[in-house]
């Protein structure tokens, strides 16, 4: 897959996407809790039509030879360790163009967050929207607030960053509104919750103990506002909180609530009184990659096994992965995973994996995927590459290099996309899986990435 010389790859991959403001940047703005119905965020095949038309250059196309030759140096940095798997695919093709353990498994980290992502879009497509909602229950005074698992739902405010957000704030409006017009707000009502659509435990058996303790991720449940960090510290049950949020909310709004929120499942035939919608399911993605945001990941993969796992639980997180690989026809027996973050060091996942998946989304396999390269961390300028590829030999890939980072103790992997000097466009992964320093292991990485986009590599 080739584009002219001096083409960045966001370029390549369609400048009718950017036009339309599918990356968010800013072109979204008016979207809020209180706008009406929200815009379509497709791109409507314009990315895979452009793809379409790049071809592959055999003349041109990089080799295993002059690509180890600018790779074997930053990747046999001291800074990486005696391990380091990795993988360089041409896109048009899907060929291997060099190798390195590229077959054998290694720790992901949050570059597990492509696989989760992917399959969130392959179940439930770019343009969903999540709603929380306010239901009728038993009795003419009682509200059931359900959650639809919404990952950045606010107990207040607007926007987070680029993406809208909707805020229990709102739907406590929207609803005060509801009860005030029917006249029911004239008697004090009681509120309970239902956050059954997400099942089994709520925690990985893959993480350590500290993980929630220290507030690198929290519960995951269907019903949760601020990420379960509401009151500013992690909650133990971030559905009960949200709830008791919801309440808080309704009283400011002149509304009587009584006793304490309850969990309970809400009739099927349940009216529907009030409600508020995430942005759509393509800029959720986009947070999630950007900023590798581990409780918004486990959200998306539990709303994935849904669609296409079994159930809305780890364990359907991981069914789904699977199942969005076999639909791309990406052999899944080298996928071993706990959950859709990366915080489990037992999640094992060979680099080709991701060259091929990353290469499928390229080449528009499925229409939905578009937002996982739109989603990806430009180098130097977005997410969690803004403060990376700022050394001299790794500046030349700023503004080319689209990739997802991840690091834990003794590991840090980068997998992504870039445009070589001669126009082809490249699929890489790279995971050191015995860093000494995980921070020190950064810049190797960032300089391999940044020698795939200045080298012809032939």
């Amino acid at each position: 897959m080739r584009v002219p010389k001096g083409r960045s790859l966001a370029v390549a991959l369609s400048a009718a996407v950017l036009a339309t403001g599918a990356l968010g940047l800013g072109a979204h703005s008016a979207w809020g809790d209180d706008s009406g119905s929200l815009p379509q965020s497709s791109d409507d095949g314009r990315a895979g039509a452009a793809l379409s038309a790049i071809q592959l250059d055999p003349a041109n196309a990089p080799n295993a030879s002059g690509l180890q030759a600018v790779l074997a140096g930053p990747l046999s940095s001291p800074a990486l360790g005696p391990n380091v798997h990795g993988v360089v695919m041409d896109a048009a093709d899907g060929s291997v163009r060099w190798g390195q353990m590229e077959n054998e498994p290694a720790t992901p980290a949050s570059t597990t967050k492509l696989l989760t992502t992917a399959s969130a879009l392959t179940g439930w497509g770019a343009d969903d929207v999540r709603k929380t909602t306010v239901k009728s229950g038993a009795t003419p005074n009682q509200l059931i607030l359900v959650g639809g698992g919404d990952p950045l739902l606010k107990a207040s405010g607007k926007s987070t960053g680029e993406v809208p957000v909707a805020s229990l704030s709102s739907l406590a409006k929207r609803t005060a509104r509801s009860l005030k017009a029917s006249g029911v707000a004239t008697n004090p009502v009681e509120v309970a919750f239902d956050d059954s659509l997400f099942s089994g435990a709520t925690t990985s058996a893959g993480w350590e103990g500290t993980y929630v303790s220290q507030g690198l991720i929290t519960p995951i449940t269907a019903l949760m506002a601020n990420e379960g960090f509401v009151g500013g510290r992690p909650n133990a049950d971030p559905s009960q909180t949200t709830a008791e949020a919801f309440v808080a909310a309704l009283k400011v709004r002149g509304i009587k609530v009584t006793g304490t929120p309850q969990r309970i499942i809400a009739a099927p035939d349940s009216q529907e009184i009030a409600s508020v919608s995430s942005a759509p399911m393509s800029l959720l993605v986009q947070h999630t990659l950007e900023h590798s945001d581990n409780t918004a990941a486990e959200v998306l993969g539990h709303l994935a096994g849904i669609k296409l796992g079994g159930s809305g639980s780890f364990e359907g997180g991981v069914n789904a992965v699977k199942a969005m690989l076999t639909e791309l026809k990406i052999p899944t027996d080298q996928v071993t995973l706990f959950d859709g973050s990366g915080l489990s060091r037992g999640n094992k996942v060979a680099p080709v994996v991701f060259a091929q998946l990353l290469a499928a989304t390229a080449k528009n396999a499925n229409p939905n995927l578009w937002a996982v390269s739109y989603g990806n961390p430009i180098a130097g300028f977005t997410g969690t590459l803004r403060k990376r590829f700022d050394a001299p030999a790794d500046k030349p890939g700023r503004g080319l290099v689209r990739a997802k980072t991840g690091s834990l103790t003794g590991i840090s992997t980068l997998a992504g996309s870039v445009v070589d000097n001669s126009g082809n466009v490249l699929t890489f992964a790279f995971m050191a899986s015995s860093t000494p320093d995980v921070n020190g292991s950064h810049g190797p990485l960032d300089k391999a990435a940044s020698a795939l986009a200045t080298c012809g590599c032939q």
